[in-house]
Order: structure tokens, then C-alpha cells, then sequence
């Protein structure tokens, strides 16, 4: 499992991984630092993609019915009247392809593998 931990307001911030046989509470080992930023900068590791005042936050991805669904908030956030914030979606036969992106999630789509 990957999570994510954060200095609120900095761009302090790393995503790491843990793993466990079962799933079971008692069974995680903690692998350590995947990815993370310390200093000052528009960027961070969980919020590595800004263009502008827009970012790409808290990616997740999904397998199911034998595809990968990825998920991640987008767009400007926190201003007020003005935030544009959204869920994307994207779709692949791979973990390794380019995903089809939606802006909002289809109740079925119509493209197979």
C-alpha cells in the first residue's frame, strides 16, 4: 500500500510504501520513502504536477473487470467561488499504457481490451 504524509503548508511532504502477506492489522512492514520533497518550491510529492495554479493531487489506481482505472483530483483548489477542482478518471488495458481520460466516470464504457 502506498501513502502519502505531509507537512501542512510546505512542500515537506513524501509518499511511502508498506506491504503485508494478508492485509491483516500486525502484518504491515513499513518499506520506506518511494518518493519526497523537502524545501521550498510550487511542488511537492504528493502534488508533483502544477501547471500554473492547477495541480494533479492524490492519484489512485484501480484494477477491475480487467482494467486499470486511475483516479486523481485536478484543477485549482481552495479558492473559494473560484475553485475549479475535479475528479479525473482515466482508463487502460495496462499499468503500462497511456490512460483514456474522462472528466467524470461513465456509468460503462464502450471500449474493450
Amino acid at each position: 500500500m502506498y501513502y502519502a504524509v505531509s507537512s501542512f503548508g510546505s512542500s515537506n511532504s513524501a509518499i511511502g510504501l508498506a506491504t503485508s502477506p494478508s492485509g491483516r492489522a500486525g502484518t504491515w512492514t513499513d518499506r520506506g520513502i518511494v518518493h519526497s520533497t523537502t524545501g521550498g518550491g510550487d511542488s511537492n510529492a504528493i502534488a508533483s504536477r502544477p501547471t500554473g495554479t492547477k495541480a494533479i493531487e492524490g492519484p489512485s489506481v484501480v484494477k477491475r473487470n480487467g482494467y486499470y482505472c486511475l483516479f486523481a483530483s485536478y484543477d485549482t483548489c481552495c479558492a473559494g467561488t473560484s475553485s475549479t477542482y475535479k475528479i479525473e478518471v482515466g482508463r487502460a488495458c495496462s499499468s503500462t499504457t497511456t490512460t483514456t481520460a474522462r472528466t467524470t466516470a461513465p456509468r460503462s464504457w464502450t471500449s474493450t481490451c
